[in-house]
Order: structure tokens, then sequence, then C-alpha cells
């Protein structure tokens, strides 16, 4: 510590931070409220280290504290007379500091800068690249690509919840198992704050990356810039012998630290002093990946170096387990699911680093967030909760500007990363039971537990559940079937459950011995998957119509889209489903003479449409006028409709727009239903329908004159002039019948409709014969043979 520099004693750093603490800022505002660029000078000033006088008093005061109390000063200030005081300007009589503190001080931060200059180089190697994906083989720039990650600041598995208060109890939306927790917070800022931190994460959640940033920052002198980043992958360099045999029995960690030092040209004893000034940033990745005969000699060596050097920080990561590493002095921590907003970082910088032209990129960008909001994509939003996964999107994404129809197809190359590419690609070998069995034996278990759990309707399962799943699996499976006790079965499955969490991160706790898939999405893919693959050829036809039999079952519409996907021919698939879909409204005369009705109405239409999108246009008409089957089936619909069908659409219009006056008068509404009902001077009418609707348009009152009566008409008489509407609609354009209906045949109509819509995207999206095309798309939404004449 130099003439001008001071630090806090140990009490003045507990008292300082106490003051700090109680001021609620961050570092940031304190440096800011002296006037100071960076936070460097305040975290030296909190952490005991030697900071410029000026600064040293002018943070005690901003903290309301007396300077002269905080000071590691040797001799008390007061007691200095004005001859010791000219003496101080010596370096041996200065009363702030002593010939040996500023030697060691100076020696220290000379030491650290040696070795930060020697790694430099080392870390830019390490940390520097990133791969873009799994798909494109370019290393691009990791701080081009780097999302910042949130920290959920406790480990949500550890959580005692009942299934109940997990399993919802109602379908009617999709259901999130990858969404962001409230809680979480910036990950940089928990690191400031918290020097110690175990921190896990599901695979390709971005823990690797994150401490590769902590490295560059470190090195860059943004973040703890007194310290050497070291970044070390446990299963490399603390696994490799480093020491003689003359050293045998030494620390394997402290060995490698050592052995990077000496690299460096540092001696042991250099070594120690910095770590004894807590000057080095030990950033330790894969504590998952150590094998497991090593993992509790390594721990302890950790908990030994940290207790026997505590001021250094350290950051560990590895991937969530029930089985949790003991390293006490440490905060676990877990890598929370990507938000919105992190999803569109990540999506940006992905491809502004992949395309070379940034308005391209900036339109890729937007185009693949539009996508991914759209309805017929809404699936694939639970995988880009982890950058992994993300990146596989952007990376299809960026040749095809959409995502591919067949989802399966994604789903499958999510899963081959997860299983084994992503281990593969880093070089991880396990050495389990689990990682004996191949590829095929991995998916069929998976798929077991998948399509169990799914078609009981739990998306949340017990462990003891899945232990059961996966002992009758392996029991199935085994070529020699033994005795075994049911302890040593239950710690083999729970060996092959913790396996297949570390591994893969399919499956994941949610709460204490709780479990569900990291994604729905993988468990509706891995249920199609099992049903469709495991099933013999004689089995085929009961299987199909099993799955059919799910058609009218919201939460079983992605596992049948799959299905159909996955199918070489999906033909018997597709025609049990529609008949499924006719079975629902085939018992209800009502549903059915509406049906007819609007059959007889679109064979009575003059145009070039198809059959069926006449048909679907006018089943929506007096409900919500969705046309999307409608333009499904015959695209030209929307292009320009013949003069019947804009007619027929502009007195639906009129209609609803009278209803809007009869429930709320005013005058812009009146206004507008008058400028609607002047139909005559857009369409050609038929004398007959032109009588009826002038006679009716003469009856509305003169909203001009007095509209107090104009309202109190609608009040008194809307009601009767609705109706005459609704007849006149009937009787001269046969449309309408829709309203007579109560409520509960609207809502059955309104869901043979929704479902026609899944069932064609399901055709859209699947391999048929041109036969199945020609049977089936022109009878959509036909009455049944047997269908009464409407009598509504």
């Amino acid at each position: 510590m130099g003439r001008r520099s001071l630090k806090a004693s140990s009490q003045g750093q507990q008292k300082a931070r106490q003051a700090f603490e109680r001021t609620q800022w961050t570092q940031e505002q304190l440096a800011y409220e002296v006037g100071l660029n960076t936070r460097q000078s305040v975290w030296k000033f909190l952490t005991g280290r030697p900071v410029e006088r000026y600064i040293f008093v002018d943070l005690c005061f901003r903290l309301n504290l007396d300077w002269q109390e905080i000071a590691d000063l040797p001799t008390p200030v007061s007691s200095l007379s004005k001859g010791t005081e000219r003496q101080a300007k010596s370096p041996s009589h200065d009363p702030f500091t002593s010939p040996t503190a500023i030697s060691t001080a100076s020696e220290t931060d000379d030491l650290a800068q040696q070795w930060r200059e020697h790694v430099q180089p080392t870390i830019a190697n390490q940390c520097g690249v990133l791969q873009s994906s799994l798909d494109l083989g370019r290393p691009l720039s990791l701080e081009s690509l780097y999302t910042p990650i949130r920290i959920v600041p406790h480990l949500r598995h550890q959580q005692w919840l009942d299934l109940d208060e997990l399993q919802p109890a109602t379908h009617l939306q999709r259901l999130q198992l990858a969404q962001a927790h409230p809680d979480a917070v910036d990950a940089m800022t928990v690191i400031e704050q918290t020097s110690r931190i175990l921190l896990l994460g599901k695979p390709g959640s971005g823990k690797t990356t994150f401490l590769q940033h902590v490295a560059n920052q470190c090195i860059a002198g943004h973040y703890r810039p007194d310290c050497v980043p070291l970044f070390l992958q446990l299963r490399h360099t603390l696994l490799t012998p480093h020491l003689t045999a003359t050293e045998a029995g030494r620390s394997p960690l402290l060995g490698t630290l050592t052995t990077l030092a000496t690299t460096a040209g540092l001696t042991t004893a250099q070594l120690q002093t910095l770590l004894q000034q807590g000057r080095l940033l030990l950033l330790l990745d894969g504590l998952d990946e150590v094998p497991t005969a090593q993992l509790s000699e390594l721990l302890q060596d950790i908990q030994n170096l940290a207790q026997t050097y505590p001021d250094n920080p350290c950051l560990i990561t590895g991937r969530l387990s029930n089985q949790l590493p003991y390293l006490p002095g440490f905060s676990d921590a877990e890598v929370d699911d990507f938000n919105r907003l992190q999803v569109q970082t990540f999506v940006e910088r992905w491809f502004q680093a992949n395309l070379p032209d940034r308005a391209l990129a900036q339109r890729k960008t937007q185009d693949f967030l539009d996508a991914l909001d759209s309805e017929a994509h809404q699936p694939l939003k639970e995988l880009v909760a982890t950058p992994i996964l993300l990146s596989l999107l952007c990376s299809v994404f960026l040749g095809r500007s959409d995502f591919p129809k067949q989802r399966a197809k994604l789903y499958q190359a999510g899963l081959d990363i997860l299983l084994e590419r992503w281990d593969l690609a880093r070089g991880i070998q396990r050495d389990d039971r689990y990682r004996q069995l191949r590829v095929a034996d991995k998916l069929q278990l998976l798929g077991k537990i998948a399509a169990t759990t799914f078609e009981q309707g739990q998306y949340f399962f017990e462990k003891t559940t899945l232990l059961a799943l996966i002992t009758d699996y392996c029991q199935s499976v085994s070529e020699q079937p033994a005795a075994i006790d049911l302890e040593t079965q239950y710690r083999e499955s729970e060996a092959i459950l913790e396996a297949i969490q570390i591994q893969h991160g399919l499956i994941v706790e949610r709460a204490k011995d709780i479990y569900s898939f990291s994604h729905l999405t993988f468990q509706e893919y891995l249920t199609a998957r099992k049903i469709l693959y495991q099933a013999t050829p004689a089995d085929l036809a009961a299987t199909v119509a099993d799955f059919a039999a799910h058609t009218l079952d919201p939460n079983w519409q992605e596992v049948l889209r799959l299905s159909a996907n996955m199918m070489t021919v999906a033909d018997p698939l597709l025609a049990r489903m529609h008949q499924e879909i006719t079975g629902l409204i085939a018992q209800s005369p009502d549903c059915q003479a509406v049906l007819t009705a609007i059959a007889d109405k679109a064979a009575a239409i003059e145009s070039d449409y198809q059959p069926a999108a006449i048909r679907a246009f006018y089943l929506t008409l007096f409900s919500d006028r969705d046309l999307r089957l409608a333009t499904a089936l015959d695209p030209a619909i929307a292009q320009a409709l013949a003069p019947d069908v804009a007619l027929d659409l502009a007195l639906a219009r009129s209609f609803e727009l009278a209803l809007s006056v009869r429930q709320t008068p005013a005058v812009d509404a009146m206004l507008n239903l008058i400028f609607a009902l002047q139909l005559d001077q857009k369409f050609a009418l038929t004398p007959a329908f032109q009588a009826a609707f002038t006679d009716l348009r003469s009856q509305l009152p003169d909203w001009e004159n007095d509209c107090e009566s104009c309202y109190a008409w609608w009040r008194d008489k809307g009601d009767h002039w609705l109706t005459q509407f609704h007849t006149l609609l009937m009787q001269h354009r046969h449309i309408g019948h829709l309203r007579l209906l109560p409520a509960t045949q609207r809502a059955l109509l309104q869901q043979y409709y929704q479902l026609h819509l899944f069932w064609l995207d399901c055709w859209g999206e699947s391999h048929t014969t041109p036969e199945f095309a020609a049977t089936y798309l022109p009878t959509l939404l036909q009455p049944s043979p047997l269908a009464p004449s409407p009598q509504l």
C-alpha cells in the first residue's frame, strides 16, 4: 500500500459493509456518488484492498463513517505531531503503511499482473470462441453470441410440494413445462455479491458459456481486475497427473495450480502469496463430468482449498441432480429457463453472427420471432427455453425461413443432440450402466415412461412411479432375468433415473421426488414414437384405432399430429380420426339440420370454389367468421368472393352491427348500420328480396332528429326488428340457421369446426395417397347420410 493509499482494517471492512448494506445501493451507485467511472475502487474498499486516500475518505463520508476508524492505521493520526507528519514523508515513517507492506502489496500486484499477461492467450483460446451450433461447424466469437443468463438463487427441485400442487387442474391451455422463474436475477449480479457459487442447470442451459464469459470479463478488466482468471475443465485438467513421485499425496487441485503458476514463471511461494491474498478467480467447469470414483476426493480437495485460502472467488458448474455435492460455504444456484427478452437477444445475436448482411439478419430475426408466436408453432415455444435447443431452431430457420411442418423431425434432432451428440461433441465419457445402453434402448425406455404417464394424463409424476417403470423396462430387456432383491432393483433404477437427468435433462426433478419431462413436446413426441414404432405390423390397425379414439381430446392433438407425421402412409389414422370427428354431432338432429342447410346453400352457389370450402365459409358466417378452414381448402376464396357469397357476408356483418346497436345504442353505431344496409347500391338483389329488405330498412327510426327517441325505439322494438331481419335472411338467402341453436349446440358445432381445422393440418403435414385426398376432402362438413331435413 503506497503513501497515498489507504485500506480498511478487518473491523473497518465489517463496519463498511454494514453501512453499505444499509444504503441498499449497488457498488455502481456508490461509485457514482463519489464521482467514479467504475466500481473497481468501491470493490477494493469493501474487501480491504488499497485505494487512493482521497477516494477512501470520500467513500467513508458517503457511508457516514469516520475514515480514521475504518482505515488500517499503524499509529493513530491524532497522536502525531507536526514534526512526525513531516517525517512521514519518508516511506519508513509513513503512518499509513510500512516498508514491508509497500513491498508486499507491490509484489502481489506485479505477480498477479505477470500471471494475467501469461494467461491471456490461454483464456482467449479456451473462452474466446463458441461453436454456433452442432449443425454449423464454423466457430464464432463467444462474446458476439453470449446472452446474459439469469439465476434462480435456490434449487427448485428441493422444494416440498404435493403432486396436485403441480398437476394442472384443467387443460384449457397448453401446459408450459419450461418457463422462466419470477425470482430469477442476472447471473453477473449474483456473482458480484457472492464469491462462492455452485451453479447447476440442465444440459445446454449455458453454464459453461457463462463461466467462459466471466473469464473474458475478468481478463478484460471488467470484473475482478485484480484477479487471475483460471478456467479449468474438471474432466481434463484436474484428472491429469501433474505431480512427481516425491509430491505424492498433495492436493490434485493445488498441483494443477502449481503447474499453471510454474508455466507462468511463478514460484510455489509466489503462488501461495496470491492464494493468501485472494487473487485467483477459480472457474471450475463440469463437476458432473468427473468420474464417480474420483468425485468424492475432488470435492474434499475443493473444500480444503476453499477453507485454506478463503478469499479466492470460486464458481463451479454442474448439471442438475437429486444427489447434490456437499460443499460447505458455497451457495447453490440454478440456471433459469430463457424468458422472452433472452430469447429475442439470443436470436438477434445468432443471426447477426451467421449472416454478413445486418439488415438481412434483422429481418430473419423478426421472421423467426413472428413464426414462433404463430398459433401453428406454439409447441415449439418450449424448446426455446434452453440455448442449445434454441440454437437448433435458429439453424433450421436459417436456411428455410420457416419451421418444418413435420415437427417430428425437429424433435428427433433435438433428442439426438441431448441423447448423444452434446456429450460426444464435448468429449465426455460417462461411467455408469446407463451409458452402456444403445440410443435405441434409451429411446424405448423414455418412450415407455412418456406413453405410460401421458396416457394416464400425468405431466408430473412421483419418483416411485418412475422407478417402477424403469425396473419393468430393465426386466423386459434382460437376456437372463434373475431374482434380484427389491432393494437392488430400486438402487439400479435410481441410478438410471439419475443418469437420465444428468446426461440429457429430458426428465427433471420439479420438487422433492416429483418429476416431469423437461419439455411437454418431448413427452408428446416420445409417446407417439413409442405407440407407433413399438407396435408390430399385426397390431398396427388396433394401434391406429386406439390413437384415433383420442381425437376429440385437445391434450392428444399434438401426439396425433406427430403420429400422422411419422407414419409412412397416414391414410388409416386420418380416416379413423375423420370418423371420430363426424361422430361428434352424428346424434345431434339440430346440428345435422344446420349442416344440411349449409350444404344446400353451398350447392346453390354458382362459383368455381371447392364445395367443402364454401361449406366451411358458411359454417362460421354467423359466429366468428373464421376463414382458415375455407382458405385451406381453397385459397381462391380469400382472393375474390363470388357475388352471392359477398352479399351473404355483407348481410351477416349488417346483422352483427344491428345486434351491437340493440345492446348499446349510439349515434356512431347507428350511422354505421345505415351505411351497411345500403346493399342495393353494391349488389343486384332479386325483386322479392329487394322489396322485403327495403321494407325492413324503412322501419328504422330517424336518428338525426331525435336521438333519445331513437334510443328508446331500439330498446322497445329492436328485438322484434332483429327477428324480422333474421327471418328475412333465412327465407330469402337461406342463411342464419346457426342462430336458432341453443348455446350448447353452437359450442358443439364450433368444436366440430376446430377439429376439422386440426384434421386438415394433420393431412397437410403427412404422407397420404392421392386416392385418400380425392375421397375425403370433398366430403368434409357434409351432414350424416341419415341427417333430417332442416326444420329449424
